[in-house]
């Protein structure tokens, strides 16, 4: 099972290694680690250790983020705000429930 962990940012950069180093301090790693820059005041140059940034041009608000979870590869996305750490059994359980209950996980698109 592999899980896409999207980061909405605004406002808040100082967090963001903080909470990328939270995931990848877990029991069980993100394969990948989105951060989505929703402050176009403020442009993170540069990739955090372990994720990928996208600054957008205007806020996009909250939605941006199911729009690139359909652009992901992996099975899952978890989508996580810029003031939230997360404990190291975050995505184990995550991904744990997911397999108890597959059905509560579906993607429902209009691209499927």
């Amino acid at each position: 099972m592999s899980t896409t962990v999207i980061i909405l940012s605004y406002k808040r950069p100082g967090n963001l290694q903080k909470i990328v180093d939270s995931l990848m301090a877990g029991s069980v790693k993100p394969a990948e680690i989105i951060v989505f820059n929703n402050d176009f005041e403020t442009k993170l140059g540069r990739k955090f250790r372990g994720a990928t940034v996208i600054n957008a041009g205007r806020n996009m608000f909250c939605p941006i983020r199911h729009a690139v979870g359909l652009l992901v590869e992996t099975e899952h996305c978890l989508f996580v705000d810029d003031d939230l750490f997360l404990s190291p059994g975050t995505l184990a359980g995550f991904e744990g429930w997911a397999r108890k209950h597959p059905e509560s996980m579906r993607l429902i698109s209009p691209f499927q």
